[in-house]
């Protein structure tokens, strides 16, 4: 038998895997591809400007997408967004052609050996599809963080793999990544940074905080924070499906996102974050939006967004009118109290009167002066000089408001 030997490079279509956590906008850089279509096979496109076909109910339906696409010759990007929730749906139909409830119950791990190989003969159909299509193909994916131990090495480790099946995810996610010509990983840069006068670090924080909240028996421990790494949207996280803040969590994610006018990424369950851990009360940790993108920003009101979660939390509409306290007469202040300060908080909010129950003031209420020294929330930065002009009961009057004289000190 005679062969025929060929030299250089093959130039085909490239298989791409994209995989890292939620939100950091891997469907964004998927779109950057040549001329995508999107089989969204979680919603993750909704509110990207993209060519999509409909999202797949069934394992079938997404073989017919994959080959729809390529036989129409409809793209030169196929995107498969993401590959995990995919997985969904073959575990769905392995479960229904069986007749069972659930991948478990084939019984001795079998249902992870059928879904392994269900799951070769789909990446299988894709290089087919590239063939027939002349078409990329681009996986995204989720991470998670495994423990990993080097056969020639003591001691285990974290890593981060391809978020599929428990019992399968490493052999579908090396089963994966051999099918593709290019494996991507995407992840946030951390920058830690002390954000108190007691803890020397992150964790002495977390640990303050928790510890603080463990000091009280209450119902319910909320944790607020202002999310960013590419992303759009709010999104609350609790310990686990089961927590009992978890009807909170959905009040919360969703007032919020009808509220303001932003995404609804919905509640997801996260075992890494210390203070859903360690705190004795349930507990949610509520991402109200990302702070880095021009949707949210636009669409963000501090005080829209406090009633919404206060709503959600309690389960019924309040009054959003706050009664600001009735003014108490000016104290007499020494020349020496007053004069040039400089703020020792990350922010500071400046309101309307001297105290918490005024309202806090907007960027575009500040001085020009203040607004070149402000986040875009109006809350001024670490490091701002002020000039305090009075000084009543605790507050000092600056030129753009109100501020805490907690966070000042004297220049």
């Amino acid at each position: 038998m005679n062969f025929e030997i060929t030299s250089g490079i093959n130039d085909k279509p490239l298989k791409v895997v994209v995989y890292g956590p939620e939100g950091i906008g891997k469907s964004t850089f998927a779109a950057q591809f040549p001329n995508p279509l999107f089989i969204d096979t979680e919603g993750s496109t909704d509110f990207m400007n993209v060519r999509r076909l409909p999202k797949p109910t069934s394992y079938e339906m997404l073989k017919e997408e994959v080959m729809y696409a390529a036989k129409n010759k409809l793209c030169k990007t196929l995107v498969i967004d993401s590959i995990d929730w995919g997985e969904r749906l073959i575990i769905d139909h392995i479960c229904q052609k069986a007749g069972l409830k659930g991948i478990e119950d084939f019984g001795y791990g079998n249902g992870y050996v059928y879904l392994e190989e269900e799951e070769g003969r789909f990446l299988n159909l894709l290089e087919e599809a590239r063939s027939i299509g002349n078409m990329a193909i681009v996986l995204t994916a989720h991470s998670q963080i495994r423990k990993f131990e080097e056969p020639n090495q003591t001691g285990k480790y974290d890593r981060y793999e391809l978020k599929l099946g428990k019992k399968t995810g490493g052999k579908s996610s090396g089963l994966i990544r051999e099918w593709a010509d290019m494996v991507l990983f995407v992840n946030y840069q951390t920058f830690v940074s002390e954000v108190d006068d007691n803890g020397k670090d992150q964790n002495s924080n977390l640990k303050a905080i928790v510890s603080k909240c463990n000091d009280h028996k209450v119902d319910l421990d909320v944790s607020i924070h202002l999310n960013a790494g590419g992303g759009t949207g709010t999104e609350v996280y609790i310990y686990s499906d089961n927590s009992k803040s978890k009807d909170e969590a959905e009040r919360i994610a969703k007032n919020i996102s009808n509220t303001l006018g932003i995404r609804n990424r919905g509640v997801k369950v996260s075992k890494n974050l210390y203070v859903l851990r360690k705190t004795n009360s349930p507990a949610l940790l509520i991402e109200c939006c990302f702070v880095d993108n021009a949707t949210d920003k636009a669409h963000w009101n501090a005080d829209k967004c406090a009633k919404a979660i206060v709503e959600g939390i309690l389960n019924k509409s309040i009054n959003g009118h706050v009664n600001a306290p009735t003014p108490s007469k000016p104290q007499t202040n020494a020349s020496s109290q007053l004069g040039t300060y400089v703020i020792t908080a990350s922010s500071l909010i400046v309101r309307t009167g001297p105290g918490t129950g005024y309202r806090r003031k907007k960027k575009s209420e500040l001085t020009a002066n203040a607004r070149e020294h402000a986040t875009f929330t109006g809350a001024l930065k670490n490091g701002t000089r002020v000039t305090v002009k009075e000084i009543r009961d605790g507050w000092a009057r600056i030129p753009s408001g109100w501020v805490s004289m907690e966070y000042l000190k004297k220049a």
